[in-house]
């Protein structure tokens, strides 16, 4: 079966693909509404400082800040630093939360995002984050390692999960099954639907064609 043959098939059967694909998205829709919480992304914005004052002039300096932004990627990912950071929270863990820390390409900018269900929450961990880092770095070599561009705010917009994502994935799933089963009928059957598939199966070219009376 060609793809024009596939494609006139799914004409023919218009109302049959598309109402189960719309109730399959419809109730994926609902389904994550209902089961799947909101997610919040809370980001701070920092720059490593290479002195303490927070400006760097030269080559080294630079490359001190650099390293410095290595460090505090390497410190916000580290399990034992975000025990510490929930502790100091009043929380047990930050299981359920997501942080992921971004430097920026050739700058001294990080980028510390924290996910999770409670705006608020995810806030207060990029900041606390920030703090214990400077905290360390300030037991360690005398300063802090970042300066805060813009602290942490509670979102007010969701950020996940990807509904919109999920229908489409669910509406697109269910219209190729139902087209797929169509077509598995449809070769079942044995039935010729066209010249072109008396052509294929006799090789011989179709000369003529009678109407259908109704």
């Amino acid at each position: 079966m060609s793809l024009a043959d596939v494609i006139r098939l799914a004409r023919r059967n218009i109302a049959l693909v598309l109402l189960p694909s719309l109730v399959v998205a419809a109730v994926v829709w609902v389904g994550s509404n209902y089961a799947l919480p909101n997610w919040y992304t809370a980001t701070a914005t920092l720059i490593a400082t290479a002195e303490a004052d927070g400006t760097s002039l030269t080559a080294s300096e630079l490359r001190a800040a650099s390293l410095m932004a290595d460090d505090f990627a390497a410190m916000a990912e580290d399990p034992q630093t975000q025990l510490k950071v929930a502790h100091s929270l009043g929380m047990p863990d930050l299981d359920g939360y997501v942080v992921r820390v971004q430097i920026v390409d050739n700058t001294r900018i990080i980028m510390v995002s924290v996910t999770g269900v409670d705006p608020d929450v995810v806030a207060d961990i990029a900041n606390a984050l920030t703090e214990t880092f400077n905290r360390q770095a300030e037991m360690l070599l005398g300063r802090g390692g970042v300066s805060v561009v813009s602290a942490a705010l509670p979102p007010e917009h969701t950020s996940g999960p990807p509904r919109k994502i999920y229908c489409a994935v669910a509406f697109a799933a269910t219209f190729a099954l139902v087209l797929v089963w169509l077509v598995a009928r449809e070769m079942a059957q044995g039935k010729v639907e066209s010249g072109r598939e008396v052509e294929e199966l006799l090789g011989k070219p179709v000369v003529g064609r009678v109407p259908t009376c109704r």
